[in-house]
């Protein structure tokens, strides 16, 4: 079972492309499917789904596409996976009130919620700008070694 889904992933992916286009410059929606190796209509709905959630917006016009709406330092893995996936959740009973009948008895609860409490805190203080300092990184090392 995957945490996150690839759908998750090529999102990442295109957040990623646009935090390093800078200066809220923006990216087609073609651009982002190439970058990201998926179809057009595919990219377009996870594009969607990230404006729906105000993670990135959308520009019309000649120069238009997509940006982000904020500074990457200001969007969480956790973030941009509830944006696509939806909630986190480790079982589902913890989807939704209601669903489970045992709820109030049940000797599984209590450890699975701090399970997934633990996991939304350490996926919301990943920061997308963590990865653009190890492509960075990445980088500059590849530039070095050919000197």
């Amino acid at each position: 079972m995957e945490l996150i889904h690839r759908n998750t992933d090529y999102a990442l992916r295109a957040l990623l492309h646009l935090a390093s286009l800078g200066n809220g410059r923006t990216g087609a929606s073609a651009e982002l499917a190439a970058r990201t190796n998926v179809s057009l209509p595919f990219a377009r709905k996870l594009l969607r789904q990230l404006a729906r959630r105000k993670i990135i917006t959308s520009v019309r016009g000649v120069a238009g596409g997509y940006r982000l709406a904020g500074p990457p330092s200001g969007i969480s893995v956790l973030c941009v996976l509830e944006a696509v996936q939806g909630r986190l959740a480790v079982n589902r009973c913890f989807v939704s009130q209601g669903l489970c009948a045992r709820k109030a008895r049940c000797p599984l609860r209590r450890r699975l919620g701090a399970i997934q409490e633990a996991l939304r805190r350490s996926l919301a203080r990943v920061p997308l700008s963590a990865f653009l300092r190890s492509r960075r990184g990445r980088k500059s090392a590849a530039g070095q070694s050919k000197s």
